[in-house]
Parts: C-alpha cells; sequence; structure tokens
C-alpha cells in the first residue's frame, strides 16, 4: 500500500504536465497553398491550379464526372468546371474564402475545411454559391500540397 501511496504524487506530477499547445491557426505556408490554388481558380489559370495539387491526389466537386484522381486531377476537374461554365453559360467565376472554420495537423499531414463564396453570372444574372471546400495537405519540403479536396454546397 505504501507503495502505491508514494508513487501517487508521480503519476499526478505527469498528468499535470502541459503538453505542447497546437498552433492557433494554420501555418503561412497551408494558407500559402489555399490561397495561391483559389487565386490559380480566379485567373482561371489550369496550370497553375494542378500546380497545387500533389502528384496522387483526388478532387471530388458537384459536377460530373465528380471525382477526378491522379497528378492531373487539379487540370482535369478544372477543365470540367470550364465546360461546365460553358454548357450552363456561366462566366466571371470568383472564388472568395472566408475564414478557416476548421482545421487539424499532425506532423506532414493537415485537413482544413475553408469556406468559399462563389459568385458568377449565369445566363447574364448574378449569382452566388456558398459552400465548404474541405482540403487534406501534406508538406513536402518546405510546402503543403493538396492531396484531396471536396466540396459542399450550402445554398
Amino acid at each position: 500500500m505504501k507503495l502505491r501511496i508514494s508513487l501517487l504524487p508521480v503519476l499526478l506530477g505527469v498528468l499535470v504536465v502541459p503538453a505542447a499547445a497546437a498552433p492557433a491557426a494554420p501555418s503561412s505556408s497551408m494558407v500559402a497553398t489555399i490561397g495561391g490554388v483559389i487565386a490559380a481558380v480566379n485567373a482561371n489559370d489550369v496550370a497553375r491550379v494542378n500546380s497545387y495539387f500533389a502528384t496522387s491526389s483526388i478532387v471530388v466537386d458537384e459536377l460530373p464526372p465528380y471525382m477526378w484522381t491522379g497528378a492531373a486531377a487539379g487540370a482535369h476537374w478544372w477543365r470540367a468546371v470550364n465546360a461546365f461554365e460553358i454548357q450552363n453559360h456561366i462566366s466571371h467565376l470568383h472564388a472568395t474564402a472566408g475564414k478557416i472554420s476548421q482545421w487539424n495537423a499532425a506532423g506532414n499531414t493537415a485537413y482544413v475545411v475553408v469556406p468559399l463564396d462563389i459568385a458568377s453570372v449565369a445566363k447574364g444574372k448574378p449569382g452566388d454559391e456558398k459552400g465548404l471546400w474541405a482540403l487534406t495537405l501534406q508538406r513536402l519540403g518546405h510546402s503543403w500540397m493538396i492531396t484531396s479536396a471536396a466540396w459542399a454546397t450550402l445554398r
């Protein structure tokens, strides 16, 4: 019994040692990747959009074929968006990111949710779509690359 009692202060001491605090916000390099891909989308630059995606990435969106994978997933997805815009007489697409609503990181991987407001003109009338863009990122060297991106429309 004395052994258990004498270990109690040691165990309590271990339990009250504060853990290393997680950063309050995503790193500037994570934010740069997210901002960069949104800027590339707004510039309608297919090659630049694709440059933010890892070679083994996946993109999920609400337009057919709904999923793109592989080294050119970002480019294939953005070309599908362009084709959808032409087919539906949509122009002036512009995405604006809100404040990152959720994020977690562990080592070289991260999960980030970005609220987006997408303005456009459809058949001559202004339109607006709000949604959430869930991204997974992987740190490769000094930069973060998108390994998956999934869009969910809120309205």
